[in-house]
């Protein structure tokens, strides 16, 4: 087993949303969860440590990454309400490429991304859209993806989606799900524009 086949075992533990691996034959594997407010993070920690003894790999505790929703505000002015105008996904030669076009109540914005054509590839590649486009709505703002991926959430399949935000000092990561209705695009993108509603600026 590689690092990269973690991810479905990390999901099965009690709390965890959704995990993301990345390998690095280097360091011990970097591992990135989005888990429920309840989850205790100590034992998640704990746990994921014994999973990667017991698979022989490398394990260190400081690149194990556990996120939750924010409990609270940062500050008192909201991120303006942003919706889902339009979706393009054009599929070619292994990539999936995927243009979306945001509203809000006084301008429209873009975004696009670009990731390997698979289900978890191109929920990454709407979601990484998603984030361009709203990032370019204040200059002061970053975000990065952490991860996208669909899954299994109570007997449905839903895109689960993880986001880093920095603003000035502020800085937290988001959660956010979606149901597949349509597409794996368009709940990563729902899911994308979920996580950042938590957001203020």
């Amino acid at each position: 087993m590689t690092p990269g086949d973690l991810g479905p075992d990390l999901e099965r533990l009690p709390g965890v949303l959704a995990a993301t691996v990345f390998d690095d034959a280097s360091h011990s594997p970097l591992i990135y969860l989005a888990v429920s407010t309840d989850a205790d993070s100590q034992s998640l920690r704990s746990a994921i440590l014994a999973i990667l003894e017991d698979r022989s790999l490398h394990a260190d505790p400081a690149r194990i990454h556990i996120a939750t929703p924010p409990r609270q505000a940062v500050t008192a002015v909201p991120m303006p309400r942003i919706t889902l105008d339009a979706l393009d996904v054009h599929r070619t030669a292994g990539w999936a490429e995927c243009a979306v076009r945001l509203r809000t109540e006084n301008r429209t914005t873009t975004g696009n991304g670009r990731e390997p054509d698979s289900a978890t590839g191109r929920s990454r590649a709407s979601a990484g859209a998603v984030l361009q486009a709203v990032e370019s709505l204040d200059p002061d703002l970053r975000l990065g993806l952490h991860g996208a991926r669909p899954m299994e959430l109570f007997g449905h399949r839903a895109v689960v989606v993880v986001v880093e935000v920095m603003a000035g000092r502020a800085h937290t990561h988001l959660s956010g799900s979606a149901l597949i209705d349509r597409s794996v695009e368009e709940a990563a993108a729902l899911a994308t524009l979920g996580a950042l509603r938590s957001w203020t600026l």
